[in-house]
């Protein structure tokens, strides 16, 4: 039980630590790259805005040098060509999670200028070693059929420009923060990794100082529970018997009768509290049980008891369901189970008993008709002294059945569960078949 708390918590530790942690990545990586993106597309609009409309006839080109677009303290002759590497410093803005700083990168610009009919007219490659001519025509074509205006292509930035009477689709090398973008995610996915093995290693540890004092308060009270169910025990044995020997004495007495009624109802809790303690605190001696015959032997004196309060048990078993395990224990459990069938069932109907394979568990269900059983109630019915409706609940019940039952489930590494639904209640036990 307490390790599964463990579990939760250190799971709702981690998930929200890594949430936090990979969101402040994620946010600082997507402003970094959002703002640089808009730096460098206001870069292309500055270089397209410096294309002037020449005449265009064979070869001679209608492009003409652009004006640098960074720095207007910085002339560029007529006769500066648009593949100079421009120095360019980029804007003080948060650049990937770093302090504001001013950095210089060079970039290069390349053109591609198609008619209104889109035929190529020119294209300018800067003698780039990343990107060739043809594969930025290709580039520009695609980009021009697609009617995109403005975005970013492999290594590329690009701008679509109307000059009226050629279409101008301007490009910046990407490279460099391509490759500072790749260092990025390397580092976060390194210190990310570490984060979280940090973060792990911490929820652990909190996990098990929050843990503790419950578990420590836990154990005393099973303790408790052990103890006093002991030292109740010879107590009860010694009214029983000095009750028994008045009884032949003084023959038939109400009061008398009470006290030996009381006490039997005392005695039955008094098991039932060693039993459970048992079972909470021992490790089961096991050996090979073919469960299906367990469950059938153990059926057969239930039939009387169901007989009398006008039911009918069913029992179908399939053949050499083979597990490991206590079968005093299992016997305690399936008595548990058939008990309270026999108890909560309908009159006039039938309890049916099975056990069957299913994949790798041995299954036991018991299903009789019934009182539905709603949501909450079946979240809380196999705690302790719990009951359904305490009112209509006969006088030897406490509420300590179905514990037991999941104690010993517990003890043999399975689980049980409760399904309510048409007017039947099932009991489901799954003990994992002996390999």
């Amino acid at each position: 039980m307490f390790k599964k708390t463990k579990q939760k918590i250190v799971a709702a530790i981690m998930s929200l630590m890594i949430i936090i942690l990979f969101g402040t990545f994620g946010i600082i990586f997507w402003a970094s790259y959002r703002d640089v993106t808009k730096a460098r597309i206001d870069a292309l609009e500055l270089y397209s805005n410096s294309f002037l409309p020449g005449a265009y006839s064979g070869s001679e080109s209608i492009a003409h040098p652009p004006k640098p677009p960074f720095d207007a303290a910085e002339e560029f002759s007529a006769k500066a060509s648009p593949e100079a590497r421009l120095p360019r410093p980029i804007p003080n803005l948060p650049y990937l999670g770093q302090k504001p700083a001013q950095r210089v990168e060079f970039s290069t610009f390349y053109f591609v200028i198609f008619d209104k009919a889109e035929n190529l007219l020119d294209v300018n490659a800067a003698a780039s070693s990343t990107v060739t001519e043809s594969e930025l025509a290709e580039a520009a074509l695609g980009i021009i059929n697609g009617k995109r205006t403005s975005g970013t292509t492999d290594s590329l930035v690009y701008l679509v420009k109307d000059k009226g009477d050629y279409t101008l689709v301007a490009f910046l090398d990407n490279t460099v923060f391509n490759e500072e973008i790749g260092t990025f995610l390397r580092y976060a996915a390194i210190f990310g990794l570490l984060g979280a093995g940090a973060v792990f290693a911490i929820s652990i540890y909190l996990a098990n100082k929050i843990i503790k004092p419950v578990e420590e308060n836990y154990k005393r009270q099973k303790q408790f529970i052990s103890d006093a169910g002991h030292e109740l025990k010879t107590p009860a044995a010694v009214i029983e018997a000095n009750a028994e020997i008045l009884s032949r004495e003084i023959k038939d007495n109400q009061w008398l009768e009470n006290i030996r009624y009381e006490n039997r109802r005392m005695s039955a809790l008094i098991r039932q509290l060693l039993d459970l303690s048992k079972t909470d605190n021992g490790t089961a001696e096991t050996e090979i049980i073919d469960f299906g015959r367990l469950v059938y032997g153990e059926v057969l004196p239930f039939e009387a008891v169901a007989y009398e309060k006008n039911l009918k048990i069913t029992c179908r078993t399939a053949e050499a369901v083979i597990i490991n395990g206590n079968p005093d224990y299992l016997k305690q459990l399936l008595s548990i189970l058939i008990d309270n069938a026999i108890s909560h069932g309908t009159p006039d109907s039938e309890i049916t008993v099975s056990v069957e394979k299913e994949g790798r568990h041995a299954v036991l269900r018991v299903i009789n008709r019934g009182e539905e059983i709603t949501e909450e109630q079946r979240k809380h019915l196999f705690e302790r002294f719990y009951r359904v409706d305490p009112a209509r609940s006969d006088s030897s019940h406490y509420g300590l059945g179905l514990a037991i039952a999941k104690s010993v489930t517990n003890l043999h590494k399975g689980s049980i569960d409760v399904a309510s639904h048409g007017g039947f209640v099932e009991f489901t036990v799954k003990i994992p078949l002996r390999r």
